[in-house]
């Protein structure tokens, strides 16, 4: 039925249309001609992994026939890159001479190049910045990337929430603005990286009281002294600082993309009233004829402590809200809780370094 089917009238597929959105059905028509056209069936497999429904920036993602995504038998799903990429607000151009896709999100670039690798499955990698290299699925002149892509590379927030909608936001939001301190009370093993469960006190608009944050091997994980830790490292019981992404679930609890947790089992934690505060200035040579002049900012809060602050340029100083507050808006009289290194120098009252200090309310002068 098929002979006199002319194939030079089949649509070429190029590097060109890499980016362009082209679908994987489970089954592709090719209009080769109008009284002929090929059908060409492909192995998708149907399991709990597909998505219910793609949620962009808020926005239910639609699909027509041709432009769809897809699930290999070994239970991955794919994305079309350039679609979901432009969903996102962000820029695509493919670059035929050196075979790199360009994608600008937020004001910021990235380069993947595309690279041939025997070890992935569909024999394709994107090359991107710092060694990163992202698996990539080929289907009829079309670039295909997990879900993970658009968190790992580019920065997004990704979820999947217990509807089973992967929700992905593109906006980059502040840290602060949903973070929350509490200890880890549940961790599971995923695929590429851990679940954790964290229950405490909440900070920022966006910040929840408990909060099940999805940490993927990228994520920064530190003591609060500034080393880097493993991620591996995190157990149930763990005081922590987890800063995550303002897009999450409307689930109990609510899940959320984690940004970076920092570690306080070695910290000490109190609240108290700001009793004194100074402000000075401690001269230091700078060769032989010169000196420089250093702030020194001490606070002293009693409380459930009683301690002389030493405060330095790392000291984050907010309010409940996580936003900034001045050393000179301090009063005496404001109420604080402080987060403090495990050691105190020896002398009375104790003094130590305060590295996060919380502010409950501002007196007045």
């Amino acid at each position: 039925m098929m002979k006199n089917m002319k194939l030079n009238k089949v649509l070429p597929l190029t590097l060109a249309a890499i980016i362009m959105g082209s679908a994987y059905p489970s089954t592709v028509l090719i209009n080769a001609s109008a009284d002929a056209p090929i059908l060409i069936s492909a192995p998708i497999a149907a399991s709990n992994a597909m998505p219910s429904a793609y949620i962009l920036n808020d926005k239910l993602m639609k699909f027509d026939r041709l432009v769809m995504p897809f699930e290999t038998s070994s239970g991955d799903v794919y994305l079309p890159l350039r679609k979901f990429s432009e969903a996102l607000n962000s820029q695509v151009k493919w670059h035929q001479n050196n075979k790199t896709i360009e994608i600008t999100s937020n004001e910021k670039t990235h380069f993947f190049n595309v690279t041939a690798d025997s070890k992935a499955v569909s024999g394709w990698v994107l090359k991107g910045e710092k060694g990163s290299s992202y698996e990539v699925q080929m289907r009829f002149g079309s670039y295909y990337v997990k879900g993970d892509f658009f968190h790992e590379a580019l920065g997004f927030v990704t979820v999947t929430d217990h509807l089973n909608q992967l929700r992905i936001d593109s906006k980059i939001y502040s840290p602060d603005e949903a973070s929350t301190v509490g200890e880890i009370t549940e961790v599971t093993q995923g695929k590429d990286g851990i679940q954790v469960l964290v229950k405490g006190q909440k900070y920022g608009q966006y910040g929840y009281n408990e909060i099940s944050v999805a940490l993927s091997r990228n994520a920064m994980i530190k003591k609060s002294n500034g080393e880097v830790m493993d991620l591996s490292q995190l157990k149930v019981g763990d005081s922590i600082y987890i800063e995550y992404g303002k897009a999450v679930t409307k689930s109990l609890p609510p899940m959320g993309q984690g940004l970076q947790v920092t570690l306080l089992n070695d910290e000490s934690v109190f609240e108290g009233k700001v009793y004194f505060k100074q402000l000075s200035v401690e001269k230091h040579p700078q060769g032989e004829n010169s000196t420089i002049a250093a702030p020194i900012k001490e606070l002293r809060v009693i409380g459930t402590a009683d301690y002389v602050l030493h405060i330095n340029d790392k000291t984050l100083i907010v309010d409940q809200n996580n936003k900034k507050v001045d050393f000179d808006q301090l009063n005496e009289g404001s109420i604080v809780q402080v987060f403090t290194a495990p050691y105190a120098a020896m002398s009375y009252p104790a003094q130590t370094t305060a590295y996060r200090i919380v502010v409950l309310s501002l007196a007045t002068k």
